[in-house]
């Protein structure tokens, strides 16, 4: 068995990208015994295994329960797993707001024909298993949102509280997050949960909830909770709130719903392969910067522009290519042509290339055309084989034109995430398929 190093990232995920690689984390051993925990940067974590000679570890990722929905679906009878996976999108629609086939769409053990469901967009998904996977010393096990490992009180609430936020359960119904400061709305979430005669002893619901550290528990004494909620602390002091949600996992406490399924499973076979091509993919998005500076130098009002975008272009390819000291401005587009024809051949991901292709060949019709579409950001997800494109257009039909034309090639072509501003039409695209 393998050391089990357990990560609760310390960032949330925005349009850039995360905004840290800072984690609490905790390894165990294969006997469960905690070897060490903190809160480091990701390569600090990965130094301070290869100091304890640790050489694999299992990684378990806990997400924030904020990017995850929690419902259940009804399925009588025993199903195999395929039929189940055809079943749930239908069994739980009715409960989200957002379309199902946008959605990844995970379940837990069946409870008499009831299954526990976890709920999230699946381009969010996408992004955790790359900021979150792909380690040095292990692989990803699991991503399980954080409140489904926190016990089910029976008939109640569990809450977890730090000093910056609340995660927080009511029985195998629902999960909540909630920064700490708002406290007072999770009381307010108490009293809409049911409706109970309080005059009652026995319409007492009970609230279990712990405190890490032990002086979070200050902000309770300023909340006042609905008559018919019983608080009751828990006298155990967890270390942190990441050893305390791995000891659950491995005790089998809470009910655990692991996202890592379907199209997400994640197999050694199935490990990222992004760290070799990633030179190659900046290349690649140079050359389509070379591009848009060609095009943009064509035009004598566009000509210093051109100038500043060659010498951005040669100043980021040195720091990759730093002994090619003959390419210029003037070849760079056939030198990088010549690279990525170079390496095509000697790896199995030519899909990668393709998409890249065939994506330049349209944007350069579309700059020949007149448009002023640019290409904001690139990302490759190796696992789903798609090209992800973020655009900038001046409305939704040059971003449809754009699409069209990638289409036109025989590859799936799809626009999401459109988004009106002040600057233009920002929208995502999303490439896929085989030539």
């Amino acid at each position: 068995m393998k050391y089990q190093l357990f990560i609760r990232p310390l960032f949330t995920l925005t349009s850039d990208g995360p905004q840290s690689d800072q984690y609490e984390w905790a390894v165990y051993s294969p006997d469960n015994q905690l070897t060490g925990y903190g809160r480091d940067h990701r390569q600090d974590i990965e130094q301070w295994l290869t100091d304890q000679d640790i050489p694999a570890v299992s990684v378990i990722g806990l997400l924030p329960t904020i990017d995850v929905t929690y419902c259940s679906a009804r399925i009588p009878g025993r199903v195999n797993q395929a039929t189940l996976n055809q079943a749930l999108p239908y069994a739980v629609e009715d409960q989200l707001a957002q379309p199902v086939e946008t959605l990844h769409i995970a379940h837990g053990a069946r409870q008499a024909d009831v299954y526990p469901v976890a709920v999230i967009d699946r381009y969010r998904m996408g992004e955790w298993i790359e900021v979150m996977g792909d380690w040095e010393n292990g692989e990803i096990e699991a991503l399980i949102p954080d409140a489904s490992l926190l016990p089910v009180t029976e008939s109640g609430w569990s809450a977890v509280i730090t000093n910056d936020q609340i995660i927080a359960r009511y029985q195998d119904q629902l999960w909540i997050s909630l920064p700490a400061s708002e406290l007072s709305v999770f009381a307010m979430t108490l009293q809409s949960t049911q409706e109970h005669d309080t005059n009652e002893a026995s319409a007492k619901i009970p609230l279990r909830y712990w405190c890490i550290p032990p002086d979070a528990e200050h902000t309770l004494a300023q909340t006042e909770f609905p008559e018919f909620i019983a608080p009751e602390g828990d006298p155990e002091a967890p270390t942190s709130l990441t050893t305390w949600l791995a000891e659950n996992y491995q005790k089998h406490r809470g009910a655990p719903i692991n996202l890592c399924q379907k199209a997400f499973s994640v197999s050694s076979a199935n490990r990222s392969n992004w760290r070799i091509w990633r030179p190659l993919g900046i290349a690649a998005a140079l050359w389509l910067a070379v591009e848009a500076g060609i095009n943009m130098g064509m035009g004598i009002h566009h000509h210093q522009a051109a100038e500043k975008i060659n010498a951005e272009t040669m100043a980021i390819y040195h720091q990759f290519f730093p002994e090619d000291t003959r390419s210029g401005p003037d070849n760079l587009q056939r030198v990088i042509k010549g690279q990525l024809r170079v390496a095509g051949p000697q790896t199995s991901n030519t899909s990668f290339i393709d998409l890249m292709r065939v994506t330049g060949e349209a944007h350069k019709q579309a700059l020949k055309s007149g448009s002023d579409l640019t290409l904001r950001s690139i990302s490759y997800n190796e696992q789903r084989g798609e090209l992800i494109v973020d655009l900038r257009g001046g409305g939704y039909r040059q971003l449809a034109q754009f699409r069209d034309e990638v289409a036109s090639s025989g590859l799936d072509a799809d626009i999401g995430s459109v988004i009106n501003n002040p600057e233009g039409t920002d929208g995502r695209l999303t490439v896929k398929g085989e030539l």
